[in-house]
């Protein structure tokens, strides 16, 4: 797909939204059989671990994002909840990243943490960690149990929404399309162990963006 046709599929930033694009799979295949770990040769001849599918026309690759949140919606005051963050892009220990949702989110305003915010602040985390396009991909796929949730904006958490809609658009710039595919839950397990880690770390007060490592 060209860098034109991904922008429209992504709607072209009209009224300033960037939307993902769903992804449709083959009958019958999971993401663990459709994007096994491959390795990615750089013009300086690094490899790196990531899931890819190897028979893709574009180069396309496998991100798996979720979000977790103790006492969540509780009335409780004792009750206080909590939430953490995951991502997977490879099997290393270095492709398995945890995060906890921040007490503000990237507008200052601080909210209380809830599922839905850390499955999106999972995806936003995923997206700018590193610079995917820069690594020659030409689709990114977020595998979440999110259902109909990801990649259609709402109302709540605009704030997530709204650097959801950014990201993706610096993706779209770049030639780079953005796809959701809705798994269920078992098909998810890594990402759902990394964003339980996030759950028990220490929280930050402002929104932190996570750079990475070559891994």
């Amino acid at each position: 797909m060209s860098q034109r046709n991904t922008r429209q599929a992504m709607g072209n930033g009209a009224n300033g939204v960037w939307t993902g694009t769903r992804f449709t799979p083959p009958a019958n295949q999971t993401p663990q059989s459709l994007f096994p770990v491959g390795y990615l040769l750089t013009n300086n001849r690094q490899q790196f671990a990531r899931f890819c599918a190897p028979t893709s026309g574009r180069r396309t690759m496998c991100i798996y994002t979720d979000g977790a949140c103790i006492n969540n919606g509780s009335t409780d005051p004792a009750a206080v909840p909590r939430a953490g963050c995951g991502f997977v892009f490879n099997n290393t220990p270095g492709g398995n990243v945890s995060l906890p949702l921040e007490a503000k989110g990237p507008d200052g305003v601080a909210y209380t943490p809830t599922s839905n915010r850390a499955e999106l602040r999972a995806v936003i985390g995923a997206l700018e960690f590193r610079s995917w396009s820069g690594e020659g991909w030409q689709r990114v796929v977020i595998a979440t149990d999110m259902d109909a949730y990801v990649g259609e904006p709402g109302v709540l958490n605009r704030d997530l929404w709204e650097l959801l809609s950014e990201k993706m658009g610096v993706l779209a710039e770049d030639g780079c399309e953005v796809s959701f595919w809705a798994v269920p839950r078992e098909w998810n397990q890594a990402a759902d162990r990394a964003a339980s880690l996030g759950v028990n770390m220490e929280r930050y007060d402002s929104y932190m963006r996570l750079f990475g490592a070559m891994v």
